[in-house]
C-alpha cells in the first residue's frame, strides 16, 4: 500500500470521525475539532475503505468494519421502503422521507 492511501486510513482509524454507534461524521471542524452529524454517505464511503484495505491485511476485516455494516443495517436501511435513508433514524438529521440516489448507491457498493 502507498504511503498515502497508509496514512489516510491511519487517519481515519484515530481521528474519531467513527462514533460509537459505528456511524461516520461527515465533517470534522477542523477550528472547533467538533464532527458534524453522522451521514449514510461518509458512513458508506467509510466502509468501502476499510474493505478496500482488506487487500493489504491479509483479507481480516477490521472491526471498525463491522460496527459500520452493522450501523447501516440497523440504523440507516429502510426495511418497507427497502432503500437507505439519507440520514440514520433518530439523528438531528434522520428522515425517512428522505433518500439520495448516491447514498443507496454508495452503501450497497
Amino acid at each position: 500500500m502507498n504511503s498515502c492511501s497508509h496514512a489516510g486510513l491511519r487517519w481515519l482509524a484515530i481521528s474519531g470521525i467513527q462514533h460509537e454507534s459505528g456511524g461516520v461524521s461527515e465533517f470534522l471542524r477542523t477550528d472547533t475539532r467538533e464532527y458534524l452529524p453522522v451521514s449514510t454517505s461518509a458512513t458508506a464511503y467509510y466502509i468501502d475503505s476499510q474493505l478496500w484495505s482488506r487487500r493489504f491485511t491479509r483479507g481480516v476485516l477490521p472491526a471498525p468494519a463491522v460496527r459500520v455494516g452493522q450501523f447501516l443495517v440497523e440504523h440507516v436501511f429502510d426495511s418497507v421502503r427497502e432503500l437507505f435513508a439519507s440520514a440514520p433514524s433518530g439523528t438531528e438529521n434522520g428522515s425517512a422521507s428522505l433518500a439520495y440516489f448516491v447514498d443507496c448507491g454508495v452503501a450497497l457498493r
